[in-house]
Formats: structure tokens, C-alpha cells, sequence
């Protein structure tokens, strides 16, 4: 008798982007004084000239809502990210975390220039980051209740711009 085992995956989901599944929001740091964060053809654009500062800015794939209580990512094994990078006075890095809901509910801050070297070339890039690698700050992040993506970098002098048009989870 021969017998077969059949694996069945989870499916890919998006979680926003700015062609068919366009509810979200966003938000700027508030120690940034000359930011700004939008949705722009199909993108969800931050732009800063900030000097000697943590430039931080999320954006949430469902609207604010205390009742939204986030999405289990542990299915899936990857975030994919679809950005990229421009202006005459880029970042050294771009970091990346997660966030579940409440103050500080963080996974660690993973850089992304490690991830894909041309990040900040200014075209478009497709990252692939394995949900394992963004782990848990501390306790009171819950990976099955995850409710946005937070980027972050420490800006000496800038001007530059993030566009991001795709945030996905990818099957497991």
C-alpha cells in the first residue's frame, strides 16, 4: 500500500496596498518636526528633512479602532514589503518593527539595508522578512495580534522619502 501525504499551505494575504485594499492609516513620530506621511498614487509616502533625530513613522492596515484587534501572523512565514527609497540626503538604514496594540507593544528594530544592499538605490524593492526575525522587544508583544509596521532611523542630516505601496504576508 502506498500512501502520500499532501502539505497544504497557508495562503499569501495583503494586508494593504494602494491598488485594491487601500483602508489603513498612518502616523509621524512626534519627535519629528518637518514630516509628513500620505497616501500618494498608490503609495503611502513619508517624507522628512528632520535634522539629528529618530525619524519614526507606522502605518496600521485596518482603521484606528480600539475593537481592531490585529492579525495572527503566525501562519505565515514572511512580511513582504514593497519600497523604496529617494532624495539628496538618504538614510544610513531603515529599520523595521512591528507592533501589537498598546504602548509599546514592539518587536526589536531590524535593519533593512542587511536585507536587500540596494535599499536606498531609489527603486523599487521587494523584501522578504521572515516573520522568526522580528522578535519580541520584551513580553507584551503578541505576535497573534500585530496591527501595524513602524519604521524608524536615526537621521543626522535628511531629506528623503519612503514610499511603500505593498505590505503582505506570505504563506507559510
Amino acid at each position: 500500500m502506498i500512501v502520500g501525504l499532501i502539505f497544504v499551505g497557508i495562503a499569501s494575504r495583503v494586508l494593504w496596498d494602494g491598488d485594491q485594499n487601500r483602508i489603513g492609516v498612518g502616523w509621524v513620530g512626534g519627535q519629528c518636526k518637518k514630516a509628513s506621511i500620505k497616501t500618494v498614487d498608490g503609495s503611502i509616502r513619508f517624507h522628512t528633512t528632520d535634522p539629528k533625530t529618530f525619524a519614526e513613522w507606522g502605518w496600521q492596515w485596518a482603521p484606528w479602532s480600539p475593537k481592531f484587534e490585529g492579525t495572527d501572523l503566525r501562519p505565515y512565514r514572511s512580511l513582504l514589503l514593497e519600497l523604496r527609497v529617494t532624495g539628496p540626503k538618504l538614510p544610513t538604514d531603515l529599520l523595521l518593527s512591528l507592533a501589537s496594540p498598546g504602548d509599546h507593544h514592539l518587536t526589536v528594530n531590524l535593519p533593512l539595508l542587511m536585507r536587500d544592499p540596494k535599499l536606498m538605490d531609489g527603486s523599487w524593492r521587494t523584501l522578504h522578512v521572515p516573520i522568526a526575525d522580528l522578535k519580541a522587544r520584551d513580553t507584551k508583544f503578541d505576535l497573534t495580534h500585530t496591527i501595524q509596521v513602524i519604521f524608524g532611523v536615526w537621521v543626522e542630516t535628511g531629506d528623503f522619502t519612503v514610499d511603500l505601496r505593498r505590505i503582505e504576508l506570505e504563506g507559510g
